[in-house]
């Protein structure tokens, strides 16, 4: 079965080419890109090409305007496929030919985006900086939704996922300046307070989804509050 949005063709059948031992694959074709997951073969792969698929009806229905089109989907024989229109930059190599001075206003959309989230219970994780597209008007978009949970609390914090190893390729004092503009931000928000607290307890409980994503400073945090 192949479904096409916006009478898109099927996939250049190279997609389907998959690496050994791996159950995805991408290919970037001028503006589009390309996803294919093994399905019948691969539990794994079949779990992610259906909550890709869910989260980007969710996201449509909602009128969310910080994700890329997703141009179609489909299946074709035992694997399943996506096009994505491909627009902007990660955020790592916008940081590496921008002014620091503009980081705000993405920190600022981040914030808004993490809101959105929360809000809708949208538990959105392995979010890092290759997850972060910015285009040429300074718009961030969300990519990769492969463990996105629709109907869950949102768990993790949008700006903590900015501070990654992936930022290792920047100079030391443009990470330090990163570092400290987070930090900045994110105490004029209270609502991560909370957050904070919540995960915490959510890790106590065994009942956290990122258990390797949360810090351990958040269940001192947790510890400290009950022994008050």
């Amino acid at each position: 079965m192949t479904k096409n949005v916006q009478n898109l063709e099927l996939p250049p059948l190279s997609l389907f080419n998959f690496p050994i031992n791996d159950h995805i694959n991408i290919l970037v074709s001028g503006r589009t890109v390309y996803k294919a997951y093994q399905l019948n073969t691969n539990k794994v792969g079949r779990d992610k090409f259906n909550r890709e698929v869910q989260a980007y009806s969710f996201f449509k229905q909602t009128n969310a305007t910080f994700v890329p089109t997703l141009l179609g989907s489909g299946q074709y024989n035992d694997h399943g496929w996506l096009a994505i229109k491909h627009g902007g930059q990660t955020l790592v190599d916008w940081l590496k030919q921008e002014n620091l001075k503009t980081f705000s206003s993405i920190l600022h959309q981040l914030i808004h985006i993490d809101e959105w989230l929360y809000r809708h219970k949208v538990n959105y994780l392995e979010s890092s900086p290759k997850d972060l597209l910015i285009d040429k008007n300074g718009k961030v978009r969300l990519i990769d939704f492969e463990y996105t949970f629709l109907q869950e609390n949102f768990e993790q914090i949008l700006l903590e996922r900015v501070v990654h190893e992936r930022l290792s390729s920047l100079p030391d004092k443009t990470i330090e300046i990163i570092q400290h503009t987070i930090s900045r931000e994110k105490k004029k928000c209270h609502l991560f307070v909370w957050r904070k607290i919540r995960n915490a307890t959510l890790l106590r409980c065994n009942r956290s989804r990122v258990q390797k994503s949360i810090r351990p400073a958040q269940h001192n945090l947790y510890n400290h509050l009950i022994n008050r």
